[in-house]
């Protein structure tokens, strides 16, 4: 689906788009078949999550830039999962990266995520600045473990660098 996005290929995107279609459907035709909940249900969800996640555009919320709408988004998920019973205090703002992606993809992935808390540099020069701290951090480790500690900070900076 990317790649038809990327190539602007409208053809291939709606035959992407189709296929995810046909999975929605399918899933949601077996639990029909068991009992469990029906197409119906899924778009009662959808459109609740979407009013619900979107006050700005349907409801009373105002909001004057992007980053109040991101805060809002946040709070509301936040919310939601109070209102789940789910312990919000164990949680961590690098949740819900799908640990089977590319490693590459998933440091990219939470370097984004990371960088909602704070942890973002402004140009690529603080990109390169912070490499080379975690380089000058590699050369004075001298357990196995820091070593190890160090590559890993190096190799989460890495992405930062190829897609600044």
């Amino acid at each position: 689906m990317v790649e038809a996005i990327e190539e602007d290929d409208k053809e291939h995107l709606a035959e992407e788009l189709g296929d995810l279609l046909l999975q929605v459907y399918l899933h949601a035709e077996i639990a029909r078949q068991e009992g469990d909940f029906s197409i119906g249900d899924v778009y009662e969800h959808v459109n609740a999550k979407l009013i619900r996640r979107h006050p700005h555009v349907f409801g009373t919320i105002e909001v004057e830039n992007a980053g109040q709408v991101v805060q809002n988004w946040e709070n509301i998920k936040r919310q939601e999962k109070l209102d789940a019973g789910k312990d919000i205090s164990a949680s961590s703002v690098l949740d819900g990266v799908p640990l089977a992606l590319p490693a590459l993809t998933r440091a990219q992935e939470l370097q984004k995520k990371a960088s909602k808390s704070g942890f973002e540099f402004t140009g690529f020069e603080g990109v390169l600045d912070k490499i080379a701290e975690e380089l000058a951090e590699m050369r004075v480790a001298v357990t196995p473990s820091e070593k190890r500690e160090e590559l890993g900070d190096l190799l989460f900076m890495l992405p930062n660098w190829v897609w600044p």
